[in-house]
């Protein structure tokens, strides 16, 4: 509606013009179309004339009853979406949108079903997102990071485009070799050698002695005859991949998918590295310095030169980086979206420098940073894990809250902000919940389905699609009239609820642009209030009137639709019943 209305105004703009000694020197994107905070002016207002005035020496209110009276002279063209156009004080334009065009909107959503909301688009994204090394188990920040990259790709193929999803293992470099050295100590005092002792920096051992455990039930006799340095490298794998496994029960439990597991160690194994390395330096990018190899990459807007390969042959995080993101370029992505920690901030300017280096087109890299998670349970904040001993995991608030409570409360922020996981919260069923006063607008609205199809067996609904209820429903004049209720303060949250249900088409879009699908949350659970609110003051079946019923039906499928889809995009479950 609000593309309708600009370009309505726009129009009047252009008769304007030269008329009355009104100057309409304006961009027809400067047009404004906004929502009255008082509802009783209309459904949409427009302050253009508060733009007009300087230039024009006019009150706002003398230039909005100008451009009204052309306006209203255009009504005709219109008529089918706007019965109403007036001017308040102290001068904005206020349409109220007809009856005709709310039917339009239903006629739309019911006919689309799963597919309202949805476009088309060609672009290719590539979203890289979690990234928790295999040396444990992943936490509550990993999870937070996962909720969102799936939420964010969901989002985006909403949208209409294609979007794959990737999880980068650092399976290779010195924390494995860590890994693997504190493994040989585990394992050989788990066997009952004593002699063996942790280093300062070792992983602890209640991090490691569950799967060495494991380890040693299921490979004792292949791992027997392994020298020390041997038995470092197997045991470093084997925990690798059990870790691995366990992460991906884990995010399969929390409903994300992963299109690429993308192993750092296959950079190292087929000459990726290398292939960049040469890359940077045919491009003159990089020089030799006290025994060490340098990225010119203050040349390119970072703060300093930063350091690829360390005077002791060490690859550094960067030159890692580089290889894989320009691996990421060569499989033909027009996006390539990284989502990371807020503590990695610093990484950025370094990578985006290298990326121009490479000769790649930083404009299609993003990094979007996400803050911390502070979780609380009956008032206070959790700071320890029964396994760990230091952060809370994944796994534990997975097991408490299930997957739906912990997917929406991890989405419901704006990535820049940190989020209050209150974790009683999350598990209550009553409408304090946000989530579960979403899913059980769904279900309610899937309960007064059922009920209004056993009130018309004549019509023989029974198993039938929403399409198909609605092709029935519309041949009928009776149904269709009614949809909308007599009384005004009723038929105005109908109405309220409509421009809701038509808003979805674009804040869909708008949140894919921005890459914010937390607004989608946010829609859910104000579009469950509304609906809630009609509930209680509308009665929608009765069982002396069938085509009554049904008409009320069709506007209570439209909001179950509309939430259905907006769960779908984040990944939560659309009960039928609760």
């Amino acid at each position: 509606m609000e593309l309708i209305l600009t370009d309505l105004i726009w129009q009047a703009c252009l008769i304007l013009k030269g008329q009355n000694d009104l100057i309409v020197d304006i961009d027809k994107d400067s047009i404004v179309i906004e929502k009255p905070k008082n509802l009783s002016f209309g459904d949409f207002s427009c302050g253009l004339a508060f733009k007009l005035s300087v230039k024009n020496k006019k009150s706002p209110l003398d230039i909005a009853n100008i451009i009204q009276q052309v306006l209203v002279a255009k009504i005709t063209e219109y008529q089918n979406y706007i019965s109403q156009i007036s001017v308040s004080k102290p001068g904005y334009i206020n349409f109220t949108v007809s009856q005709g065009y709310l039917l339009s909107i239903l006629d739309e959503i019911l006919n689309d079903g799963d597919n309202f909301g949805r476009s088309k688009y060609k672009d290719k994204f590539l979203i890289e997102y979690v990234s928790a090394n295999p040396t444990g188990p992943m936490h509550i920040g990993h999870a937070r990071n996962a909720v969102f990259g799936s939420c964010l790709s969901n989002l985006l193929k909403f949208a209409g485009f294609y979007v794959e999803e990737e999880f980068y293992i650092n399976d290779t470099g010195q924390q494995i070799i860590k890994l693997g050295k504190s493994l040989l100590v585990c394992y050989r005092r788990e066997c009952g050698n004593l002699d063996y002792n942790y280093d300062d920096d070792s992983y602890p051992e209640s991090l490691l002695i569950d799967t060495v455990r494991q380890i040693l039930h299921d490979h004792k006799n292949s791992l027997s005859n392994l020298t020390d340095d041997q038995l470092s490298v197997s045991l470093a794998k084997l925990f690798m991949e059990l870790t691995i496994n366990s992460q991906k029960e884990e995010l399969e439990q929390l409903n994300i998918n992963f299109n690429t597991w993308f192993s750092e160690k296959t950079l190292h194994d087929n000459g990726s590295i290398d292939e960049m390395l040469d890359l940077l330096k045919a491009n003159n990018m990089t020089y030799e310095l006290d025994g060490a190899l340098w990225l010119k990459s203050k040349d390119l807007g970072d703060e300093r030169d930063r350091v690829l390969i360390k005077n002791n042959g060490h690859l550094t995080y960067l030159a890692v980086d580089a290889a894989y993101h320009l691996n990421k370029y060569k499989r033909g992505f027009d996006k390539i979206i990284n989502i990371w920690g807020a503590d990695h901030h610093g990484q950025i300017p370094s990578l985006a420098a290298v990326l121009k280096a490479l000769d790649c087109n930083v404009d299609s890299f993003k990094v979007i940073l996400t803050q911390m998670v502070n979780l609380t349970k009956n008032g206070e904040i959790l700071r320890m894990s029964k396994r760990m001993g230091t952060v809370v995991t994944l796994k534990e608030v997975l097991d408490e809250v299930g997957s739906d409570a912990m997917r929406y409360f991890l989405i419901e922020s704006s990535p820049s902000n940190s989020i209050n996981f209150d974790l009683e919260l999350a598990k209550q069923a009553s409408s304090e919940n946000p989530i579960f006063y979403i899913q059980y607008a769904h279900a309610r609205s899937s309960s007064i389905m059922r009920k209004a199809m056993s009130l018309s067996p004549s019509y023989n609904l029974l198993n039938s699609s929403v399409k198909e209820i609605y092709a029935i429903c519309k041949s009928n004049k009776d149904i269709i009239e009614n949809v909308f209720e007599n009384d005004n303060e009723k038929y105005n949250l109908q109405k309220k609820i409509i421009l809701e249900l038509a808003y979805f088409k674009t804040l869909v879009q708008e949140s894919a642009n921005s890459y914010l699908p937390h607004r989608i949350a946010h829609f859910a659970y104000e579009l469950a209030y509304d609906f809630q609110k009609f509930y209680e003051n509308s009665k929608v079946l009765y069982s002396d009137n069938i085509n009554l019923s049904l008409a009320r039906i069709l506007f209570v499928l439209a909001i179950r639709t509309v939430i259905g889809n907006c769960l779908k995009i984040l990944g939560i479950s659309a009960p039928e019943k609760m």
